[in-house]
């Protein structure tokens, strides 16, 4: 298995043996061309992968012990290296092999089953400027001490924005959420990605809510919950 370590503007490859460079490259090269193509709305996305300020890797089918193990510990070596305070800009994106999910209700399943079993494994105290319970619309995901929002990516997302070639999440930051808003440049990054995508699509996704309307869980897989819907996380009582 190979070290987590960064290579700037790639993932970085962790993988089990059976996964070989090529198998890495070319899972790379997809990624790319799918946020630095006409089909995602993200011009923050587009702006960190076109810099190469992101790593991250290659892992086993999303939500099984095997990926749960191996992206934990590649996250935290993506947060030793990069402190939110020395380049909180960063992202980390975990893409996964596996035969995906095939349904968006599968694929939010397998996300939530990524994310807890990642949170079991943590022992670090939740971020202090994000909530820990999943129904606050102040909610962000820890790890490490560090909330990030999270973003699901798979083949069977009705969405175009979210619609890859593989299961994959990416984590950014909340740091950089409240970079853009004291640098007063988030709503206009906001409008600019709704208008984009509302060009894509015709309609700007129905999950989505303005940034502490609601909470951010409801985002992450990228279907529209239900109204009744609620986050599946379990978080630590000691958090």
């Amino acid at each position: 298995m190979s070290s987590a370590s960064r290579t700037t503007g790639s993932p970085v490859p962790r993988s089990g043996a059976a996964q070989q460079p090529d198998d890495i490259r070319h899972a790379h090269e997809r990624f790319r061309a799918f946020v630095l193509g006409a089909g995602y709305p993200c011009v923050v996305g587009a702006a960190t992968v076109r810099r190469g300020d992101y790593t991250g890797g290659l892992f086993p089918p999303l939500g099984t012990a095997a990926a749960v193990r191996e992206c934990y510990d590649a996250l935290r070596v993506f947060l030793t290296r990069y402190p939110a305070d020395y380049e909180p800009t960063a992202v980390f994106v975990a893409l996964f092999g596996g035969t995906p999910p095939r349904t968006e209700r599968a694929f939010e399943e397998a996300l939530w089953r990524q994310l807890q079993g990642m949170h079991d494994e943590d022992v670090a105290a939740w971020d202090p400027i994000a909530s820990p319970n999943p129904d606050d619309p102040r909610f962000g995901f820890s790890i490490g001490g560090r909330a990030f929002f999270v973003i699901g990516l798979h083949p069977a997302a009705s969405r175009t924005a979210r619609h890859f070639d593989r299961p994959a999440l990416v984590f950014n930051g909340h740091v950089q959420v409240r970079a853009l808003r004291e640098s007063g440049k988030f709503q206009r990054v906001q409008q600019i990605v709704r208008r984009r995508e509302l060009a894509l699509q015709g309609s700007v996704n129905p999950a989505l809510a303005d940034f502490g309307d609601d909470s951010e869980a409801r985002q992450y897989s990228g279907r529209r919950p239900e109204p009744h819907w609620r986050c599946p996380l379990r978080v630590r009582a000691d958090v």
